[in-house]
């Protein structure tokens, strides 16, 4: 499996459904509760699927294969 450094910053502050990012989106550690949409989950879970997500637009955008228009 291929590994993809990514730049971490705010990745557990966005919110997943809607894009918000607010330090206060973190109430604690563990939580995550979007100020804007009212998105609830696991702190780690969101921040995980927000690292997946910059991987695959990074390696999108590094692709040389012309995409299917």
């Amino acid at each position: 499996m291929p590994v993809a450094s990514v730049d971490p910053a705010n990745t557990s502050r966005r919110c997943i459904r809607c894009g918000h990012i607010d330090k206060k989106n973190r109430p604690r550690q563990d939580r995550f509760a979007c100020l804007d949409c009212g998105f609830v989950e696991h702190a780690d879970i969101v921040g995980s699927i927000n690292i997946a997500h910059r991987a695959a637009e990074n390696y999108r955008a590094q692709s040389t294969v012309p995409s299917a228009a």
